[in-house]
């Protein structure tokens, strides 16, 4: 089993590059008419939403920040996540439970805002999130990432002196004020702690494969990002052919308001298993498949509802895995009867009702 470790100090530490002149300020809406106006992609920054529920916003900086220094950020309360990320609701108690850090913010036109969370996972690790807000503090789209500076030890001797790991760099950096790039370099190599060192070091004594991917994100007037590109800009040695190659955890690093995620999921879905069988499908792709299905089931339920209901006369895949997400005891059925409940179609209603009366976790 991999072993991902990770400085404490690191967790908010999210490799992001510079931009220049970052002078964003809290100012009114002349100010950022005219920024826009003039195409500044350092827009007023308004952090007023945040203030209102609590947020000492004094802890955080701009994502364009130069500071070396970074800070760990504002510990969010339950009630500050439930208010920003409203979706936290429909992934169950635990998720509820894990630590929710905010550091850094940037003002996008329209006066849109985006924040950056950081989220403690277990293991001395943390994913990162990526979220955009409306002027009255409304979430309009957010996307799930992966750990932005990522350790992870996949071999290593009994007194960890010494083994190979994954390093993961990413950056965010802004090209227009309404398109931004996200920019992850990964590295394998071997690694050596010398002397009496508690931390695994990040530099490599040999790197044996680095690969570099860009992804290119577009921001429209409704406050919702689309991925307009994704290249590998640089591969150099023996990349393992098996790194990051799923297609469909990829669905789940989409932004939120991808309007065909499902349709996408249901079809590559289809395609693997015809190619490979429903066994193989299932031992290769099936989590993967449930993670998806967890992650588009908090972010739009009626969205995934509504799609199964208008599919219930053709054979899907969807609806056996959206059924293992409950069954296996990952997610809270309780979070699926009150969706059902709240659904004003009567004949939906009774529908899932049916469908999911044993839907109980398997003993």
């Amino acid at each position: 089993m991999n072993i991902r470790i990770k400085h404490l100090l690191l967790l908010m530490v999210l490799a992001i590059a510079p931009l220049a002149a970052c002078n964003a300020t809290n100012s009114g809406n002349k100010a950022e008419t005219a920024a826009e106006a003039a195409g500044d992609i350092n827009l007023p920054l308004d952090l007023s939403f945040l203030e209102k529920i609590g947020v000492d916003v004094s802890s955080i900086i701009d994502i364009c920040d130069e500071d070396s220094e970074y800070p760990y950020g504002f510990d969010l309360n339950e009630e500050q996540v439930l208010k920003l990320l409203p979706m936290v609701a429909l992934m169950g108690e635990d998720e509820l439970r894990r630590d929710y850090h905010l550091a850094r913010a940037r003002a996008l036109p329209g006066g849109f805002t985006m924040l950056l969370y950081s989220v403690e996972t277990g293991d001395d690790s943390t994913t990162e999130l990526l979220a955009i807000y409306d002027k009255n503090g409304n979430l309009t789209d957010y996307m799930q990432l992966e750990d932005w500076d990522q350790l992870e030890i996949i071999e290593s001797d009994d007194a960890y002196t010494k083994g190979k790991s994954h390093v993961t760099d990413t950056k965010l950096t802004f090209t227009s004020p309404n398109e931004f790039n996200l920019d992850e370099t990964v590295r394998e190599g071997d690694w050596e702690r010398k002397g009496e060192e508690d931390a695994i070091p990040r530099e490599l004594t040999h790197q044996k494969w680095l690969v570099e991917t860009v992804k290119r994100y577009t921001l429209d007037k409704k406050g919702h990002m689309t991925l307009a590109d994704e290249k590998v800009v640089k591969r150099d040695g023996d990349v393992d052919p098996d790194f990051k190659n799923d297609p469909i955890f990829k669905l789940y690093l989409l932004p939120a308001s991808t309007p065909n995620r499902i349709d996408l999921l249901n079809n590559m879905i289809s395609d693997m298993i015809k190619k490979q069988g429903l066994e193989d499908f299932d031992d290769e792709r099936g989590w993967s498949t449930q993670f998806v299905l967890s992650e588009i089931f908090a972010a739009n339920p009626d969205g995934l509802l509504n799609w199964i209901y208008k599919n219930r006369n053709t054979k899907s895949a969807i609806v056996d895995y959206f059924k293992k997400v409950f069954t296996s005891g990952w997610r809270d059925k309780e979070i699926l009867d009150q969706q059902i409940e709240k659904m004003t179609d009567k004949a939906a209603q009774k529908y899932f009702k049916e469908l999911t009366v044993d839907w109980v976790p398997e003993i």
